[in-house]
């Protein structure tokens, strides 16, 4: 093993037999595990790569490429039929859902039992343990038995404990598509923070985007086999080639947009109190001050629909209900989209947009609406809304918050054709030509026309 590597991977194979019956497996046995009565069924064989301290690698492949197996002698769960495995650090593999949990037990009992398990002092679990119940954020139900848990909740709990056990080598497969869009951003904010502790990360997922956002290569089985291993970009366009798999049908054609028009404007006062009653804010989620108050915001279709999905380049509206506690000498009013990895997708204000507006004293109300056109990839993404104080401060981009509301939604984007009108990210508007010049006939080809 090379001083810079913490795993090496050499001619490893895996093969299990398969006898036709349990009286033939017992006369194998007799025999000296002999030839004879059995058939290989080799789940790896040839797989070689070698990865760096601070790496975050993807194991990527179709089911039955070989993936979890390949994990599993990994972790030493398994042991190889041919070549070997060196791996240089303590190894935390989130594998399967409540592994090594024990179902009677809270999940703070199961804290301490896992850091035990795992060699850590006594003392350790409860020195961490405010940081893994703040993280993993399943309420009153870090006090209660795990078998009462949710799937989701499990993944909570796993992930928190594994996190802040800092392990030298993180291994985590297919858990993090079990949590809901929040937890997701909070995870991949937190492996981005391990990843610069030095910590490497053998990431398996079927979640294509994850793997190019967060790791540095990857490792692409087909049929027990590496037939790719270098950057994620490149394994990715060959998982694409290898399996051409169809984008998966979204919510039923009704929940499709109806053909843009503008919502209807009610009186303020009404529409103020709808706005209200429909709102989507979540308070726990506020920041600022509050001198220009967010009261309400209501998510729409053109027809006035209240909805949280929406078919790709599809238009939903936000209504923002705005109240003053304070005068404000230069307002602005912003929204912004983030994806499930926390990153800004899109954002704009009213100054962006090129509408300034006018000062507002303390009382004065306001109602805001964007209408904005998700022309984005299929995927769940947050919202956050914004007011803000543009006089006096030096990024007119941004201004003094007054009033912010992180993570609101998700938005569900779907797309239920199997053509998708663009890929990648989002769409971007494009105009194009064809031009087919006239070619002037040959004689030869006049003759033939006749």
């Amino acid at each position: 093993m090379t001083s810079s590597s913490v795993i090496e991977v050499a001619g490893l194979g895996k093969n299990f037999r398969i006898y036709n019956s349990a009286g033939a497996r017992i006369a194998s046995w007799l025999r000296g595990d002999r030839p004879g009565g059995h058939q290989d069924n080799w789940v790896l064989r040839g797989i070689d790569f070698s990865i760096g301290k601070g790496e975050c690698v993807g194991i990527i492949g179709r089911n039955g490429s070989g993936k979890s197996t390949l994990l599993k002698l990994i972790t030493g769960t398994l042991h190889p039929t041919e070549g070997s495995i060196r791996v240089n650090g303590r190894v935390l593999a989130l594998l399967e859902l409540g592994t090594g949990f024990n179902v009677e037990l809270t999940g703070r009992q199961n804290v301490d039992l896992s850091a035990e398990l795992h060699g850590f002092d006594p003392g350790y679990a409860k020195r961490r343990m405010e940081d893994i119940e703040r993280f993993a954020d399943i309420g009153a139900f870090f006090d209660r038995p795990v078998k009462t848990y949710s799937s989701g909740m499990f993944v909570r709990l796993a992930f928190s404990i594994f996190l802040f056990m800092e392990p030298d080598i993180l291994i985590v497969d297919e858990a993090l598509s079990v949590g809901d869009l929040f937890f997701q951003q909070k995870c991949f904010e937190a492996i981005q923070q391990i990843k610069a502790r030095g910590t490497t990360l053998l990431f398996v997922s079927h979640d294509m985007s994850a793997v190019r956002n967060i790791c540095d290569r990857a490792v692409l089985l087909d049929g027990g086999r590496s037939t790719f291993v270098g950057a994620p970009d490149e394994a990715v366009m060959h998982y694409y080639q290898a399996n051409a798999t169809p984008l998966p049908a979204g919510p039923s054609e009704a929940a499709a947009e109806a053909p843009a028009e503008a919502a209807q404007a009610a009186p303020p006062g009404e529409m103020i109190d709808t706005i209200h009653r429909q709102s989507i804010l979540d308070r726990k989620t506020r920041l600022g001050s509050g001198g220009l108050e967010i009261t309400g915001a209501r998510c729409c279709t053109d027809a006035g629909v209240d909805a949280l999905e929406v078919r790709s380049a599809q238009p939903l509206n936000f209504w923002l209900a705005l109240k003053a506690h304070e005068r404000i000498v230069e307002p602005n009013v912003g929204i912004e989209v983030y994806d499930r990895f926390n990153q800004l997708v899109f954002g704009v204000s009213l100054r962006n947009l090129g509408h300034v507006l006018e000062p507002m004293k303390p009382g004065a109300s306001l109602v805001v609406h964007f209408r904005l056109r998700f022309s984005v990839m299929p995927g769940e993404y947050s919202i956050s809304l914004a007011t803000a104080e543009q006089h006096g401060t030096d990024d007119q981009n941004a201004g003094r918050f007054l009033d912010r509301h992180d993570k609101l939604g998700p938005i569900l984007v779907f797309w239920d054709q199997p053509m998708m009108k663009f890929y990648g990210l989002a769409d971007l508007h494009t105009d194009f030509e064809v031009f087919e010049p006239a070619v002037a006939a040959t004689p030869a080809e006049a003759i033939d026309v006749e």
